[in-house]
């Protein structure tokens, strides 16, 4: 099995490939986040050392008693499209990177906000809905790796669906892994 540790440093490697960071020309982030969308107001706090070559975002999963698939994918989107947008007028401007890892709807909002931010340096759904995402998932052009749990065969359908889809995307990797 795949332990949480390996796919993040996956997403971590992918997303800062042939990244050269000079320390000692960056100051170390440290600062409130203050993100307005659409749907409210979203704070927060983000601390970067200045070695740091990405960073990974984790889209909201929701309440357990969440509203349907399609509504937590569009306001999972909403913040993450926000937050990284955010990001990239704040951080260096040499080459540091944002990565994603999601699970579930929110590896949907993971594939769309990746298909607007050409930026992003990978994205890592672990049992997620691709498939929510749709046919935004061509221009996705970010490394991207799908885990999915052998025993969930619709899951893993789904997930090799999109895979094929993946036209631009600088390398895609579907793990089938036990459970």
């Amino acid at each position: 099995a795949l332990k949480k540790l390996e796919w993040l440093d996956w997403v971590t490697r992918a997303a800062s490939m042939d990244i050269r960071i000079d320390p000692a020309s960056r100051s170390h982030v440290d600062e409130s986040l203050e993100i307005k969308t659409d749907l409210g107001v979203f704070t927060g706090q983000i601390s970067i050392p200045p070695s740091a070559r990405a960073i990974v975002l984790l889209p909201d999963e929701g309440q357990r008693h969440s509203p349907p698939a399609q509504r937590l994918k569009n306001r999972s989107t909403a913040r993450l499209v926000a937050a990284t947008a955010w990001l990239e007028a704040r951080l260096p401007d040499d080459g540091f990177r944002c990565g994603y890892l999601a699970t579930v709807a929110a590896g949907a909002a993971a594939l769309v906000a990746a298909s607007r931010h050409g930026s992003i340096g990978a994205v890592v759904l672990w049992g997620g809905r691709p498939e929510l995402a749709g046919r935004v998932v061509a221009e996705v052009l970010a490394p991207v790796l799908l885990i999915v749990g052998a025993g969930d065969k619709p899951l893993v359908d789904a997930n090799r669906s999109v895979l094929v889809q993946l036209t631009r995307s600088q390398l895609c990797e579907l793990r089938v892994v036990a459970g």
